[in-house]
């Protein structure tokens, strides 16, 4: 008798319990980007790669006007800054797109600044939080590369990130490079 009761009681502690099994809610869906917005930033694209810093600059900013909430956007307005050589403005714009999303690109490009203002430990800092984003990043493993040999006189540490960037680039040109920095790591 007692095993005709437990069957049954089993049975719908099962049910119960599935029932009440809980699934996380859906992640909202990402919406979809602005077909304007994103023909103004391609257009935009194309400006700054052919050199036309004022034309990309409006679009840009055209973009932004449309949707303040474009990290690429704001990088892009950063790199013309930095070009035009207008520091200040291009950190203001590196840290409104970082605090919209992580990018290893603004992070190197804060680093390069900090670098050509002689802030080492600031640009070590974005370099190594950007490899940290990408670790495949050669544009960061080459500016660590660059600050160990050049201005912190560290060649173990410039041929390490020599190395990462040559094997992540292909860049043959910077092996004669790794080669000297071996060699002075070695006498160090």
């Amino acid at each position: 008798m007692l095993k005709n009761f437990i069957r049954p009681m089993l049975l719908m502690l099962t049910v119960l319990l599935w029932g009440c099994q809980s699934t996380a809610p859906a992640p909202e869906p990402r919406p979809q980007p602005n077909p304007a917005v994103t023909q103004l930033f391609n257009q935009a694209m194309g400006q700054l790669k052919q050199g036309e810093l004022d034309g990309a600059e409006a679009l840009l900013e055209q973009v932004l006007r449309l949707d303040d909430k474009l990290p690429g956007a704001r990088l892009n307005l950063a790199i013309i800054s930095h070009k035009r050589g207008d520091s200040a403005r291009a950190k203001a714009l590196i840290d409104s797109a970082l605090a919209l999303a992580p990018m290893p690109e603004a992070l190197n490009l804060r680093g390069v600044l900090a670098r050509q203002e002689g802030d080492f430990r600031a640009a070590e800092a974005d370099f190594t939080k950007a490899l940290t984003q990408a670790p495949g990043y050669a544009a960061a493993h080459y500016n660590l590369a660059l600050l160990y040999d050049l201005y912190l006189q560290q060649p173990e540490k410039a041929a390490f990130h020599c190395r990462q960037y040559l094997a992540q680039s292909g860049d043959s040109e910077a092996t004669p490079w790794l080669e000297e920095l071996s060699r002075r790591a070695v006498n160090e």
